[in-house]
């Protein structure tokens, strides 16, 4: 799109995520004059913050960052989520202001709030379902609310080797309706010079999905991710690092990653909780990444302060002794499966106490205590994926999970073993 066609519209939002690709368009825009076609005056930076970010990524953006923008005297806006439904309340605005100081990384309802309550962990499947949730839902309510529909520009910084994850936000965005959240506007992609080849494919799809034109200011200016680098080490002398949740699963426990919480060991401490409920209440499904848990990776990475602040806060911390029951139907898929989930609180104590409380258990039923780690179960039924299959146990873990019964679990179906 050309500079004469874009000039028409002067309004522009940066989805400003903090990683390398945002950091670096806004950067060279609040620096160089030529690599925009638009007044500052009339530029919003908005950030929702999910609440889990790395400290240190928060750190360096106050530190070069917020000066930059309130120099420039650029509207500086950051939401978050929040609650965990968002039918109604889809977001609440942090600050809204031209002289920033400082960010708010602690967000409003979290994702780990969402995951702890649940007793489970992200999921690589879904389309970045947990970025839809604590980013764009809560950013393009935000911009709807703040200007209707009119004409406006929106610059997400999406990298090049993300163009499979904007694909599959907007599939899940589709599905569930939030596509009625988006008017038509120009949206600003942060793809790099290196992926041209994708660019008309994404131009189409978010024409066709997202009502919006695409405009890609990294592919323009010829950049790769290292220029981008480059482009913000020359600006502020800084090495940017990766912006992520802690906890993220598609992180896969990658050397970055390693080195941060070999840095800052409490900062892996909100994913270690979330995988040892998650473990407790589903054996199956409560490693953090896709093959092996957070922690087997900090174990294997000798990081024994994590490990030591783990188990302190389960020391300190209050427990439950849980019921987990589920049921499986078949789908018209052949071969495929629903779980509907209950989870009940039989009683909250110290470790010690609920620990008891499951060996007496399962000693009046007769069954194995079973022990994985740092949490006890017992299975009164072994699960099994067939229709009409049921499963059921008794686990201990941190009392973070709130009661829940899935819209597939069929009470009046249950049979007692």
């Amino acid at each position: 799109m050309s500079q004469a066609n874009r000039s028409e519209n002067k309004r522009v939002a940066l989805s400003y995520g903090m990683g390398v690709d945002s950091t670096s368009i806004l950067t060279r825009w609040l620096t160089d004059p030529s690599s925009r076609d638009f007044d500052l005056a009339d530029l919003i930076v908005i950030t929702s913050q999910t609440g889990d970010e790395f400290k240190e990524t928060g750190e360096l953006v106050e530190r070069y960052i917020l000066p930059m923008l309130k120099a420039a005297g650029v509207r500086f806006v950051e939401i978050a989520r929040a609650a965990r439904s968002q039918k109604v309340a889809k977001y609440v605005v942090l600050q809204d202001t031209r002289s920033p100081e400082r960010l708010h990384l602690q967000g409003g309802y979290t994702l780990a709030d969402e995951m702890l309550e649940s007793g489970t962990v992200p999921q690589t499947a879904g389309g970045h379902l947990c970025s839809i949730k604590s980013k764009a839902v809560p950013i393009e309510a935000w911009l709807l609310d703040e200007f209707g529909t009119d004409g406006r520009r929106h610059a997400i910084g999406y990298s090049a080797d993300e163009y499979g994850r904007a694909k599959k936000d907007l599939r899940e965005r589709d599905k569930r309706g939030m596509l009625d959240l988006e008017p038509r506007y120009e949206l600003v992609l942060g793809y790099s010079a290196e992926e041209t080849g994708r660019v008309d494919k994404a131009v189409r799809v978010r024409a066709e999905k997202a009502q919006a034109a695409a405009f890609f200011p990294l592919v323009d200016w010829g950049w790769d991710r290292q220029a981008c680098l480059d482009e913000i080490e020359k600006q502020t002398g800084a090495a940017w690092p990766k912006s992520t949740c802690t906890f993220c699963p598609f992180s896969q426990g990658k050397g970055e990653i390693l080195g941060r919480f070999q840095s800052r060991p409490s900062e892996a401490l909100t994913g270690l909780l979330m995988e040892t409920t998650a473990r407790a209440l589903n054996p199956n499904a409560g490693k953090l990444y896709k093959t092996k848990s957070l922690l087997e990776v900090l174990e294997a990475d000798g990081n024994t302060e994590a490990l030591a602040l783990l188990d302190a806060e389960l020391e300190s911390t209050t427990w439950a002794l849980y019921r987990v029951r589920r049921m499986w139907s078949a789908t018209k898929k052949a071969g495929k499966f629903n779980a509907g989930r209950s989870v009940e609180i039989v009683s909250k104590g110290s470790r010690d106490e609920v620990l008891a409380q499951l060996e007496e258990l399962a000693e009046k039923k007769g069954l194995e205590l079973e022990r994985e780690g740092r949490v006890w179960r017992i299975t009164v039924k072994e699960e099994e994926k067939a229709d009409g299959a049921q499963g059921e146990a008794f686990a201990i873990a941190p009392a973070s999970a709130t009661e829940k019964q899935g819209p597939t679990f069929k009470p009046e179906l249950w049979r007692e073993a």
